[in-house]
């Protein structure tokens, strides 16, 4: 009887090793079913047609580039037109040089 209770736990062990290796066996079957691997397949080149590669980033960098660059040059010459228009209006604001109203 000794004997016998001393093999039980490894009996149980391998019984739940068992079981567990028949859980894994039943997952990779259904996850390597025809239809599962069509599906995995068709998602691979959905993701290398619509894959962002270094190509696509670089080019997006360099437009990004292009266009920081643009809004800088648009930003100064807005700059420009802002400061002639503030000088404008405080030369006709300058008391020192009154105007006589047209007409």
């Amino acid at each position: 009887m000794l004997r016998r209770s001393a093999t039980d736990p490894i009996e149980q062990r391998l019984r739940r090793f068992e079981r567990r290796l028949e859980d894994a066996e039943d997952a990779l079957a259904v996850s390597l079913a025809p239809e599962r691997l069509d599906e995995l397949e068709r998602r691979v080149e959905e993701l290398a047609v619509t894959g962002v590669t270094t190509d696509d980033v670089l080019r997006l960098r360099v437009e990004m580039a292009r266009m920081a660059a643009e809004i800088t040059k648009v930003r100064a010459e807005l700059q420009a037109e802002l400061d002639q228009v503030t000088g404008a209006l405080l030369d006709v604001a300058d008391p020192r040089f009154p105007r006589r109203a047209a007409g």
